[in-house]
């Protein structure tokens, strides 16, 4: 009787509140158009670089779907006497977004509450939404979360993941903005998802995202910490071949062997400190991103960002390490720099309790700071929608650093305790009793890493069990159930091997098989020439002359960092047959034949004959100048070029099978560009890349030059000839708007047509 007059009056609350809310839709306006149809001009206010606060209308298209997701969420929360909502079911939903005051356009989405906690939902108004949009974009953003600002510590959210972003540490974009929605106004901090998105606009390759498996956080005492794992989040990545998989499996392995054999002062559900245990275990440096990223946490009050569940990484395949990634670091009720109304508390710090990587990575923060700019993150504040004033932002600034000051000469009495525990087993003990009420088992591998076995939680009652690759995804994402509904928990290892053997990453890196045979030297600068498989070099000092060859369809050649000075590099593919695999990238994170990463390069020549991979040349994060470019037979693209800033004096290119050159994500300048018989594009400018061409010479290509997806090129005297199509400017991917090319000096002969564009681009051509 008492839960039966208890839901009476949740419901008849909810009734009210909606009804209180309710007014028919209103009719679109028809001015307003869709932002994916947006001219080239105007979707220039909704380009990445012009991310910041914006006001948005929301409109819900099926009101009486949203307020039945609502209310049976809340009543199954009640009625399970947990504190966590759990459903993901979605609505229908438009919303209006000003961009200026004669112009607004539509975005058509899904949406969701966002939460788990009662702060998301608590009183009137909308509670915390996942957005999903349909179509279009908003700064290069399709996935984000409108949060109510009480759940993040109001504008200490903003500040934290602005002031982060200034240091080049992973934190997402977030803005302080209005929502409209039925007449009333509401505070929201837009805050862009840890996608694919996040990752390029961080100027990273998409890779495994993970973050801590929570299924069981509600049921669980905290001492079960082998029964909560790792999860992969981007589970699509994963699926897009066997090397995103293989990456994926190795990454989530390292993840959960270190949570296994993980020991601390406190609870890992609190804090967790991977970097000092795989230290003291003699692991490789897999979490040594993570020193500089946790005395910040502390710094900043963030330490909610620091438990083994709120913790999100970003694992690196070509440097085999886990990046830390900002995300829920500021919770409700927790400390914080700043009050709501934005006044700064100066907290004691001496009086806590911190890691050792906290105390360890003090002095690289520090460091750091000397290089930041107050009057960049005052602008960038002001933008993302926070008014500070200069003087404010500077005694913040000090604040922090005082803070990580007196981390760096801690008292070993204020330091947590950080052990390691390599006999305990991965399943449960028999002592332990487990909730009734979740139904869950083990998955192993078998005495092959092919094969996989299902076992209780004892690690007991083992049984064959055979999953596809959607499985073994779902699996890798903690979401995977048996046939008799179980919710199974991915470890990572063998079921027979001892406690600190069979592991997946161990199989993988020490296994010794061909593709993951490294060899390593360092050249000049502190330039690391790394070999991977079956490939060789010789260098001639005198002559500064690098010869490179790959001898199968494994070897892959990487030079990365410091810097390339005057060198000249040939290399030469001597293997049979290209790497039929279904993934663009291999097990190491590489396209490129030859590749060129986080370095930067002054006046390098370079030459590239029979390359058999995805990309004959690849440059990442690349800096400076090449004086002389050639390449000869490529079997895909002859050079792909990403979130770089390189001048190129002379390029010639011939015979590709796919794009002669492919640019993403940077600025590029070409001084002279000769190009002949490129199976797809002769030049591909894209992902807001901006390109520069001073002479352009392509015969014999699909498409002679293309601009896709805010891509800008500028070409001041071009001849384009026997192509299906000399230029081309065009939207391709939903992130992004369309395309630019100008030129008051190119000439197309021979084309099958002159130009093509779509309604989201432009074209500025002598000829049009």
């Amino acid at each position: 009787m008492k839960y039966s007059s208890y839901f009476y009056f949740v419901g008849l609350f909810f009734f009210c509140l909606l009804i209180y809310n309710y007014k028919l839709i209103e009719t679109t306006s028809e001015k307003n158009i869709l932002c994916s149809k947006l001219n080239y001009n105007d979707s220039l206010a909704l380009h990445p670089s012009n991310f910041g606060k914006i006001d948005l209308t929301l409109n819900i298209l099926d009101e009486r779907k949203w307020r039945r997701i609502v209310f049976e969420d809340e009543i199954t929360r009640i009625k399970n006497k947990h504190q966590n909502y759990t459903n993901r079911q979605r609505a229908d939903a438009s919303i209006e977004v000003k961009i200026r005051s004669n112009l607004k356009c539509l975005l058509l989405a899904e949406i969701r509450p966002h939460g788990d906690l009662f702060d998301h939902r608590q009183g009137s108004g909308l509670p915390s939404l996942n957005v999903k949009l349909k179509n279009g974009h908003l700064f290069g953003i399709v996935h984000f979360i409108l949060l109510r600002p009480v759940t993040r510590s109001y504008d200490n959210e903003i500040f934290a993941t602005t002031f982060l972003r200034e240091l080049n540490i992973l934190a997402p974009r977030s803005s302080k903005i209005k929502v409209t929605y039925r007449n009333l106004e509401n505070d929201f901090i837009f805050q862009e998802k840890i996608v694919k998105e996040f990752l390029e606009n961080s100027h990273l390759r998409e890779s495994a995202i993970f973050e801590g498996d929570q299924r069981f956080l509600w049921y669980d005492p905290y001492d079960t910490v082998n029964l909560s794992r790792h999860r992969l989040i981007n589970k699509n990545w994963a699926k897009k071949g066997a090397s995103s998989h293989f990456i994926s499996e190795t990454g989530l392995s390292i993840l959960n062997e270190i949570n296994q054999y993980y020991r601390g002062e406190v609870s890992p559900l609190v804090t967790v400190d991977y970097y000092t245990a795989s230290k003291k275990l003699g692991m490789d440096n897999y979490f040594d991103k993570l020193p500089l990223f946790d005395s910040i946490m502390y710094a900043l009050e963030a330490t909610h960002n620091l438990s083994r569940d709120d913790r999100h990484f970003y694992y690196d395949p070509t440097v085999r390490k886990f990046f830390p990634i900002y995300y829920d670091g500021m919770s409700q009720g927790s400390p914080a720099l700043l009050t709501k109304d934005n006044k700064i508390l100066d907290l004691n710090i001496k009086d806590k309790k911190v890691t050792p990587s906290a105390v360890y990575g003090s002095s690289e923060a520090l460091e750091r700071l000397k290089f930041l700019k107050i009057d960049t993150l005052h602008n960038r504040l002001f933008k993302n929608g926070v008014e500070f004033k200069r003087d404010q932002i500077k005694k913040l600034i000090n604040l922090i650093k005082n803070r990580l000051t007196i981390l760096k000469t801690f008292s070993k009495n204020n330091i947590f305790r950080v052990s390691f525990d390599t006999k305990s087993e991965s399943f449960m003990n028999k002592d332990f009793i487990s909730n009734n009420n979740i139904k869950r088992r083990l998955i192993y591998y078998d005495d092959k890493f092919q094969n996989y076995l299902n076992c209780n939680i004892y690690g007991d009652d083992c049984k064959k069990i055979i999953l596809n690759l959607k499985d073994k995804v779902t699996a890798l994402a903690q979401e995977l159930k048996d046939e008799n509904k179980n919710d199974m928990i991915f470890i990572g290892k063998k079921r027979k091997s001892l406690v600190n053997e069979g592991w997946f990453s161990h199989y993988a890196f020490e296994e010794n098989f061909l593709e993951n045979k490294i060899e390593q030297t360092t050249i000049s600068k502190d330039v690391n020439l790394i070999l991977y498989g079956n490939a060789d070099f010789k260098i001639d000092s005198s002559l500064k002359i690098i010869s490179l060859n790959k001898n199968d369809a494994s070897g892959k050649i990487v030079f990365s960092g410091g810097t390339l000075n005057n060198w000249k590099i040939v290399f030469n593919d001597k293997s049979k047959e290209f790497n039929n695999s279904t993934s663009r990238i291999d097990i190491n994170g590489y396209t490129g034949c030859v590749s060129f990463f986080d370095i930067k390069l002054l006046n390098i020549s370079i030459e590239s004959y029979n390359a058999q991979c995805e990309d004959a040349l690849n440059f990442v994060r690349v800096k400076g100048s090449v004086q002389n470019l050639l390449v000869r037979n490529s079997y895909h693209d002859s050079v792909d070029a990403d979130f770089s800033l390189i001048e190129f004096n002379l390029v010639d290119i011939q015979n590709s099978n796919n794009d002669c050159i492919d640019f993403s994500y940077g600025n590029y300048l070409l001084k002279k560009v000769e190009l002949k018989f490129c199976g797809d594009k002769g030049i591909s400018v894209g992902e807001t890349s901006r390109v520069k061409i001073e002479n352009l010479f392509i015969l014999n290509a699909n498409i002679g030059l293309a601009a896709k997806d805010y891509g800008f090129a500028s070409i001041d005297n071009g001849n384009i000839s026997s192509t299906k199509s000399c230029i081309e400017a065009y939207n391709k991917k939903q992130e992004f708007s369309g395309g630019y090319i100008i030129s008051n000096k190119l000439t197309c002969k021979n084309s099958v047509r002159n130009s093509w564009t779509d309604e989201k681009s432009l074209l500025k051509v002598n000829f049009l």
